[in-house]
Formats: C-alpha cells, sequence, structure tokens
C-alpha cells in the first residue's frame, strides 16, 4: 500500500544511520518495488529513492571490503627518552634481577612482534630505538618524554546554519540541496510555457492534448475593443465592473465584495456576446481561452475530462486569463435526461469542480475569469446556472445600435454616405440582429459585380474576362443597393424567441 511507504522510508534511513546497511537495503528494495506506475510524480519518488538505495550499496561494499582484508594498525608513537615508571617491551631493565627458578630464561629474551613468519603484504613492525642503560651509581632522572611539536592548526569557522539546514547526519547527506541555491536555480529555469513547467524533458503522458488546446484554445492577444461594439452600453458596464476593475484595483474587491466567479451572457444569436468577450481580455490584458464543445470533445474514454483539468490549469499558469465558453449549452445541459450520455455527464461534474475552484486564487494575478455565451439559457444545467453568477441579457441591436452598425461595416466598402436614407434602413431593419445587419452590408456591396457577371453571362462568359471588370465592380454603394439587399435578407430571429428570453430574464436574470 502506498499508505505504508512513509513509515518504510523512515525505517530504512534510521538502519542507515546505524549502520545497518543490510537491514536498509531490504526496506529501500520493498519501497522500490511498490512504487509502480506512470504517475510523473511516482516516477520521481522512484528516481529519488533510488539514487539513495544505490547510495547505501556503496557504503555497504565499502565496509564489507574493510572486514575481508587485514589491515595494518601501526604501533603507537614511542617517546626519545624511557619513562621510568612504564614498562618498556623489548628493552632490558638494569635493575631488573632474574629469579632463580627456571623461568629466568624467559625475562632475558626480548620481545618480539613477529616470531616465524611475515606476511609478504603487510608493513615491517617499526623497530625499537636503541637504548644505552645508565650507569647505577648515576642519579641524574631522566628527562620525561616529549611528544613531537606539531604546527598549530586553525580553527574551523562553521557555516551558519539556517532553520532549514540539515542538521541531522545521514550517509546521503552529500546530496543535500541548499534551500537559497534551489530557489535561484528555480528563478533562472522558471519556465516560459505550461509544457515546460510540467515537462521539463518535453515528454509525458499529457502533451499531445496541451498542445491541442494551445493551438486551438488559447490566444495571447485578442485584438478587440469596445469601439468595435455597437450599442450595449448595459453590458459593457457590467462586464467592466465584473472583470476589468477587480484586475485594475484588487484591493477593493475583497471579502464581500469578491469578483465574481463566472459571467453568463444570454440572447439571440448574432448580437456580439464573443466580441464583448474578447473585447473585455483585450483591455484587461489577459490571456484569451475560446473553448467550444469540439475543443472538449475525445474518443477515449477520460480525456475529455483531463481536457477541462488541463485547461483550467493552463489558465492559472497564464494567469490573468478569460475563459469564455461559447455555446455553453452544449456542454453544460441539464442531467438527469433520458439521452444523456455517461461521458457527458462526467464532463459536466468536472467542469462544475473546476469553476467552483477559480475564486481560490490569493494572488491577485492569478485571477481566472468564466465568461459564457448561450443562445438557450433555459437548457442549462442548475448547477452550472448557480455558478455563473452574474446573468446578462445581450438584446437585439437599438435604433441607435443599428445606425453604428452600418456605418461600422459599411466603413470597409466605398458608399455614398450623403445619398443614403439612415431613417429608412433604421426602420426597416428593426428585429436584425448584429449579424443580419452585416449581411445586408455585404449583400450590398457584392450587388455591383452580380449585375456586371449577369451581363457578361449574356455575352458569353470566359475566365480571362474576369480580370478586366475589376475597375467596372468596384463602384459605391447605394441607396438602391441597400434597398436590394434588404429585400433579399430577412431577420433571424423570431418573436418568440424574443418572448422566451424575457421570461427567462424576469426569472433568472442578475444585471
Amino acid at each position: 500500500m502506498l499508505s505504508d511507504l512513509p513509515s518504510l522510508v523512515k525505517v530504512a534511513r534510521e538502519q542507515a544511520i546505524l549502520g545497518l546497511y543490510n537491514e536498509s537495503m531490504t526496506k529501500f528494495e520493498q519501497v522500490l518495488t511498490m512504487l509502480t506506475g506512470k504517475d510523473p510524480r511516482i516516477q520521481k519518488v522512484r528516481v529519488e529513492i533510488n539514487e539513495e538505495y544505490n547510495t547505501i550499496k556503496k557504503l555497504n561494499s565499502i565496509v564489507q571490503r574493510f572486514k575481508s582484508q587485514n589491515s595494518y594498525i601501526p604501533a603507537p608513537v614511542k617517546a626519545t627518552s624511557p619513562d621510568p615508571g612504564v614498562f618498556q617491551f623489548g628493552i632490558p631493565n638494569p635493575n631488573y634481577k632474574a629469579p632463580s627458578d627456571n623461568l629466568g630464561r624467559f625475562a632475558a629474551a626480548p620481545f618480539s612482534h613477529h616470531e616465524e613468519h611475515e606476511e609478504p603484504d603487510s608493513w615491517a613492525p617499526p623497530k625499537a630505538p636503541e637504548f644505552k642503560p645508565r650507569v647505577p651509581g648515576n642519579r641524574q632522572q631522566p628527562k620525561p618524554a616529549t611528544r613531537p611539536k606539531q604546527p598549530p592548526q586553525q580553527p574551523v569557522k562553521k557555516p551558519p546554519e539556517s532553520k532549514n539546514s540539515r542538521n541531522y547526519e545521514k550517509p546521503w547527506r552529500a546530496n543535500a540541496v541548499d534551500p537559497k541555491a534551489e530557489e535561484k536555480s528555480k528563478e533562472q529555469n522558471k519556465a516560459n510555457t505550461f509544457i515546460d513547467s510540467i515537462y521539463p524533458d518535453g515528454v509525458g503522458p499529457d502533451l499531445d492534448l496541451i498542445q491541442a488546446l494551445e493551438r486551438d484554445v488559447m490566444e495571447k492577444n485578442p485584438n478587440v475593443s469596445f469601439d468595435d461594439i455597437a450599442d450595449l452600453d448595459d453590458a459593457k458596464m457590467l462586464l467592466q465592473e465584473a472583470v476589468l476593475l477587480p484586475i485594475l484595483m484588487p484591493e477593493f474587491f475583497t471579502g464581500i465584495k469578491r469578483p465574481w466567479k463566472g459571467i453568463l451572457m444570454f440572447g439571440p444569436p448574432g448580437t456580439g456576446k464573443t466580441m464583448l468577450a474578447k473585447s473585455i481580455a483585450t483591455l484587461g490584458q489577459t490571456t484569451f481561452f475560446n473553448v467550444s464543445a469540439s475543443s472538449l470533445a475525445s474518443k477515449y474514454r477520460g480525456e475529455s475530462e483531463k481536457l477541462v483539468r488541463l485547461l483550467f490549469e493552463m489558465a492559472k499558469f497564464y494567469a490573468p486569463s478569460t475563459i469564455f465558453f461559447d455555446e455553453i449549452d452544449s456542454l453544460g445541459s441539464k442531467r438527469g435526461e433520458a439521452n444523456e450520455h455517461e461521458a457527458s455527464r462526467r464532463v459536466k461534474t468536472e467542469l462544475l469542480v473546476q469553476m467552483d475552484g477559480v475564486g481560490g486564487a490569493d494572488d491577485d494575478k492569478k485571477r481566472i475569469t468564466v465568461l459564457a455565451a448561450t443562445n438557450r439559457p433555459w437548457d442549462l444545467d442548475e448547477a452550472l446556472r448557480r455558478r455563473l453568477e452574474k446573468r446578462v441579457y445581450i438584446p437585439l441591436p437599438s435604433d441607435k445600435g443599428r445606425k453604428r452598425l452600418f456605418d461600422i461595416y459599411l466603413s470597409s466598402v466605398n458608399h455614398k454616405s450623403d445619398e443614403i436614407e439612415w431613417n429608412h434602413l433604421i426602420s426597416k431593419t428593426k428585429g436584425y440582429s448584429g449579424a443580419d445587419i452585416a449581411n445586408v452590408c455585404r449583400e450590398a456591396a457584392m450587388l455591383p459585380m452580380r449585375k456586371k457577371l449577369i451581363q457578361l453571362r449574356s455575352q458569353g462568359f470566359n475566365p480571362q474576362s474576369i480580370a478586366k471588370i475589376k475597375s467596372e465592380v468596384e463602384v459605391p454603394v447605394t441607396m438602391d443597393d441597400l434597398k436590394e439587399a434588404l429585400s433579399n435578407v430577412s431577420k433571424s430571429v423570431s418573436n418568440d424567441d424574443l418572448e422566451k428570453y424575457d421570461s427567462w430574464m424576469k426569472e433568472f436574470g442578475s444585471t
């Protein structure tokens, strides 16, 4: 069990400290057999434990080598002059009187360290210094033994111990890392991308998924401003309060005044919900993640949930970030329906869990804002609706907004603004969305070329004549072209849908 690993490692290290290397190696082998799996964290721990095991194995081999060989123990250093109170081996004492029995022959024989043979690989024993016996009548006391003078040793200065230093002795203490040096190396090798932060070697199990997210979802520099969006002044002000101001003045948005975790923009299609999300990310200078249902879909079991988790981890790495879920009703529809698949339910659960942890960042620079847009808010799950705390209605453009939309779309083509009847256009486009008005302007700009092509077909159409009509079709857009385009393009939003939006706004809206 992985829960027993800390206790086994602790016992193995304590046995290594006590010199019980064989028992310590046995415990480390048990730990290595238990560390199996493809998880990068388990592999990292296995490498560290293996290094400790190899170190203890080397120490054990050195100890066994010392035990197997007969090492020479040098004799103690003898004094230049003998001490009268200490018996000297191998040196006859002139005051000694041999006994009268047969044991006297042993006293006369000098002491020998080696009697018969010597080992060929061992050092020869040191010879005793020559000693001249003193005369019995001489009463002068011998000089005391003096040790050879050694040069004074300079005191070794111990480095100052820090609170984080490892003060316990271990055989592998040489592998200990200085905390300050480790922090400095981390700052120098700071990862520039999300892949470098989790896979420094460029190899990992989720590498393909991360690359797909960075390629299809992430936009570091969205270039959309509020000037590109007509009307919607109330929605712009609310989004600035919910997203932009917490980034610019984080000290104000604390406690009960914390920023909104999620914002839902709902309304008819083609009213500028996606452009509003991109403009907020541009003003706040945040990394923009444009997510759709296809970005998080996978045919392999469990990969869709993993993509959701990696998306939020990537957003935290590149924070401050804005995650925009376009058409979120396709991801967060109501759970428990008859046609709901198990994989879809798991993705919804993971999405709800990740959105709950969005507002928990202590660092203001690591803030993540979740924006969502939908044309069918009544299909959203109740738990997802609760996490999208601010629910904003993006209506169809007003009269002022439609006039502004015509100005924006016609600015890219040559047109006669003095001849255009703006009041007529505004009245005829009531109920049109921003996308419908864009289609009207596109149709009006294409009419001169379409008329010229009809004329060429009547005269005998050939590919070589297309290059010659460029100057003839680039003519200013007139009021007649706009009227004809209005007759060809109808509105895309029905009155029944508008009533549904109004009723849902009254019941669940939050402005």
